[in-house]
């Protein structure tokens, strides 16, 4: 043997000696017996994923870990895992001399050194007696150390297997909960399916109830308007014709029976109207360009049984998609999707347009500046959705009907309109005593009387002082100091009329001049908003010619009133609606001045 040989050796028994001194097997034995036992010893190296021993070979070495990790698998199982500096494994079969029982296999690379336990006795000065104390020692150190670990996973075993007998009592109630509430939701759904089924067959009986209904309603509509067209008219004209009988009697009749057919033809306007407005409304198509569903909604809500067809479009591009492919009679469109509304016009000339807006006034009224060719405009209220079903509604008649004239197209059906000429200036303090006088007969409250009064009072010193001009559209009274006594010549007096359905209170004043415009509104508003407190000027000698009262006095009634609505005809009529929500506790239709304007 050399020299390096035997120091390498040496060295190996060294290394061997220093571990185990600090195992806890042998640790405590003599140094001496340790020095003896070294060279017996063989360190090992195998790679990851070795097989150390395999199950069923017979083993007659005992192996000390000392680098590394080794796991034990039992018929495929894993059974456990060694890690720490000098565990033991191979053992068993030495103790036992049978063959292996379980697999050891290097999870990772490993350092071990081994020793075979016959060998002991063969090699050392110790006797054998002394050996085998020694080897019954240890193999006594590490079955304990194993059974301690078996009891530990017994007790753990024990703990597992209590608690899942507690977890299974516990599944076992909630089960019971549970197909005791599956039972009762089925029952609970067999008795609604029952009820759903009652019900679909009332709605049934319901909706054929309400078509008899309709077309029994459109029938009386159609004799209706043939009684106001036909037989009253046919009865007005005969009844003209015995003006100049001799018979002062019977000339006295005449008059009368004139006032009672004249009274009915009044009567029957609006049944004639609201026949008219239905059948111009059916199969008309409207394009909602509109991005918020809340609101397409309430729009669906507002055309649903009308015949409408209604499309609806949350985007530009897809408005310019649908407007490229389908004829339109109207298009409304919200702040958002303004934009859609030259286009409509470029591709669809024919169509009416209409701007649908949330915003309070200063907000939209730059946008009406924008979009000069918007001719239609109606505000709407974000919590007040029955009014907003009801202006979406009247829009769209008054669009495809082309007739815009009217407060009962606000109002309830069938409500009766007081109605009074203007005639003077001096009368029209009379006019709003009646109207005040009659609302507070329906049981309207001071706080209320005194908006619907300044509000009147406006409008009528409008109609009476700045809508009346001549043929070449100038001033006849506006120059006046409105203390001067003014009387309207017949072709010049307009129409007072207010009437309240319990829910709203309306005012109307008309003219018959038809030249308070889109523009002079506007203009006074934004002036008003500008802090110039409505003094707006146009060239001299046009309609537009306004004196700066006018403007405070549209910017008072539209801040007064909840929703102000202008119904103009070039030259020919102005009307313009005050509408009153009787209730105090319903929101304002908009954060502020709200208005609606159709201008023909």
């Amino acid at each position: 043997m050399t020299d390096k040989a035997a120091e390498r050796i040496f060295q190996e028994n060294e290394s061997v000696v220093n571990f185990l001194k600090t195992s806890r097997l042998f640790g405590h034995f003599p140094e001496e017996f340790l020095l003896q036992l070294a060279p017996l010893c063989e360190l090992e190296d195998y790679p990851q994923g070795a097989r150390i021993l395999s199950e069923g070979q017979i083993n007659k070495k005992v192996f000390f870990l000392i680098m590394g990790v080794v796991n034990i698998y039992g018929k495929g199982e894993l059974l456990a895992t060694l890690y720490r500096t000098g565990d033991i494994f191979g053992e068993m079969s030495v103790i036992s001399s049978k063959p292996v029982s379980a697999e050891v296999v290097a999870e990772t690379p490993v350092e071990v050194f081994s020793v075979r336990a016959q060998d002991i006795g063969k090699y050392t000065d110790i006797d054998a007696e002394v050996v085998q104390h020694i080897l019954y020692r240890i193999f006594a150190l590490i079955l304990t150390e194993k059974l301690e670990l078996t009891n530990q996973k017994a007790m753990q075993f024990e703990t597992t297997n209590r608690q899942l007998e507690e977890a299974q009592t516990a599944l076992q109630k909630i089960n019971e909960e549970l197909e005791a509430k599956v039972e009762q939701r089925t029952a609970d759904l067999t008795k609604r399916k029952l009820e759903l089924k009652q019900q679909n067959l009332e709605l049934l009986a319901s909706h054929r109830k309400l078509e008899d209904l309709i077309s029994t309603k459109e029938q009386l509509l159609k004799q209706l308007e043939t009684i106001h067209e036909t037989h009253l008219r046919q009865l007005d004209e005969t009844l003209g014709t015995l003006h100049d009988h001799d018979d002062m009697k019977v000339q006295t009749s005449v008059r009368q029976a004139e006032r009672i057919v004249h009274h009915i033809q009044e009567l029957l306007k609006p049944i004639k109207s609201l026949h008219f407005s239905e059948q111009a409304i059916h199969s008309k198509r409207v394009l909602l360009a509109e991005n918020n569903k809340k609101q397409q909604i309430i729009a669906k809500m507002a055309l649903g049984g009308t015949g409408v067809k209604l499309d609806i479009v949350d985007e530009l591009e897809q408005g310019r998609e649908r407007l490229a492919q389908q004829q339109y009679d109207i298009i409304c469109t919200n702040e958002e999707l303004i934009e859609l509304t030259p286009i409509a016009r470029e591709l669809q000339p024919d169509i009416r347009s209409v701007f649908i807006t949330s915003e309070s006034a200063p907000a939209y009224l730059p946008k009406l500046r924008q979009y000069s060719f918007l001719s239609n405009i109606v505000t709407r209220s974000e919590e007040d959705r029955s009014f907003t079903l009801k202006n979406i509604l009247t829009t769209v008649s008054k669009l495809v009907s082309g007739d815009f004239f009217g407060l009962e197209k606000y109002i309830s059906w069938g409500v009766e309109v007081q109605e009074l000429a203007i005639e003077n200036s001096q009368t029209r303090h009379q006019s709003v005593e009646e109207m005040a006088d009659y609302f507070r007969k329906l049981g309207v409250r001071r706080p209320m009387l005194e908006k619907c009064e300044m509000v009147a009072e406006e409008l009528l010193m409008n109609a009476i002082y700045d809508a009346p001009v001549d043929a070449k559209g100038k001033s006849l009274y506006n120059h006046l100091p409105r203390t001067t006594t003014v009387v309207l010549k017949s072709q010049e007096q307009g129409r007072f009329r207010y009437a309240s359905d319990g829910l709203l209170l309306a005012i109307s004043v008309e003219d018959p001049f038809g030249v308070f415009d889109r523009k002079t509104i506007l203009n006074y508003l934004e002036s008003c908003y500008s802090g110039e407190k409505g003094q707006h000027h146009n060239d001299a000698g046009t309609s537009s010619d306004r004196k700066a009262g006018a403007g405070r006095g549209l910017f008072q009634i539209m801040e007064t009133a909840d929703l102000v609505v202008f119904n103009v005809k070039v030259n020919v009529r102005t009307e313009v609606i005050a509408l009153f929500n009787i209730d105090p506790d319903v929101p304002k239709v908009s954060q502020a001045t709200s208005f609606h304007y159709f201008y023909a």
